[in-house]
């Protein structure tokens, strides 16, 4: 019929056409829904965004999300040209994981305050807003709990993820007994293409 087709072409391993992390990171926080919780671990679900860069003693995360049950995700974004895409993302992840785990629930609170440039129960308030059931003193005893257990979802997310961080991500799956959930993600790009039909 002479109308055009569209076509997705997948870009190759590590080719990002130009984007860097921080678009990454920018996107995985305005469409949360992209990270498959479902296939990692579902109880985390659904993600609310709740800032970017958050500051640490071991440095800035990338994201930050929690869910309406005070469930806290951790997210590390990796580009493949990165060269810490390789190993030492794992251990960054775990650095920051290890600082939450020594903050109080008032330490979160400040540090997503000043994120967001926002004041009072933020993390609270955004639970609320998404629908948690949970009154204000649960909800910052479970956040409580869970930072003193160091129980979290630490997710490291890249363009491609290197044979060598595979394998320590299928290693500290495989471990029993450890307090968090770690997840690789790996996110693909297409480029939408026109062509004559």
């Amino acid at each position: 019929d002479g109308s055009p087709t569209i076509r997705a072409e997948r870009l190759a391993f590590g080719d990002t056409a130009g984007r860097n992390e921080a678009w990454l990171r920018d996107t995985l926080f305005a469409y949360p829904d992209l990270l498959p919780l479902r296939d990692i671990d579902p109880s985390f679900g659904p993600l609310i965004p709740l800032c970017t860069e958050l500051r640490t003693d071991a440095g800035p995360l990338d994201i930050a999300f929690i869910n309406r049950f005070g469930r806290l995700t951790l997210v590390e974004c990796k580009l493949w040209r990165n060269p810490q895409a390789r190993r030492e993302v794992v251990g960054q992840i775990l650095d920051y994981a290890r600082e939450l785990a020594r903050y109080s629930y008032e330490d979160l609170q400040r540090q997503i305050s000043v994120a967001r440039k926002e004041s009072g129960n933020v993390l609270y308030a955004l639970a609320q807003a998404a629908g948690s059931a949970l009154d204000e003193a649960r909800f910052v005893d479970r956040v409580s709990r869970d930072l003193a257990a160091g129980r979290f979802l630490l997710l490291v997310v890249g363009d491609g993820i290197a044979e060598g961080t595979r394998r320590i991500g299928e290693y500290l799956r495989a471990q029993p007994g450890l307090a968090f959930d770690f997840g690789l993600i790996e996110i693909v790009e297409y480029r939408l293409t026109d062509s004559e039909g």
